[in-house]
């Protein structure tokens, strides 16, 4: 897994406009707002965490879980999905789905 370049680091983080935190994550990088990790962020491709409830609606836009490979085969993170292009296009969008990964952290404590 590799880290997101620098560009795209700023990037989200100037789309997101809200108060984030960074830190290394498993060769990739997390966002915190207020000390609730909703997103990740491996080579140029951002994760927001999604509620089981809102796994449809992000799988059908495009969203895919993350994953990764081990000796064993391939693991999927379903609390984590690709945040799908469109949304990095609308930052409203970008926003609500921000809200509520922000949310699903704070109600799975």
């Amino acid at each position: 897994m590799t880290a997101p370049s620098a560009e795209f680091e700023s990037f989200v983080i100037d789309l997101l406009d809200i108060d984030v935190s960074t830190g290394r994550f498993f060769g990739g990088r997390y966002l915190k707002h207020d000390g609730a990790q909703f997103a990740i962020m491996m080579g140029n491709t951002l994760f927001f965490r999604t509620e089981l409830s809102d796994r449809e609606a992000v799988e059908s836009s495009g969203g895919r879980p993350f994953s990764y490979l081990t000796k064993r085969g391939r693991v999927f993170v379903r609390k984590y999905y690709s945040v799908p292009e469109e949304w990095l296009e609308d930052t409203q969008l970008l926003h609500e789905w921000a809200k509520r990964a922000i949310i699903a952290v704070r109600s799975n404590k």
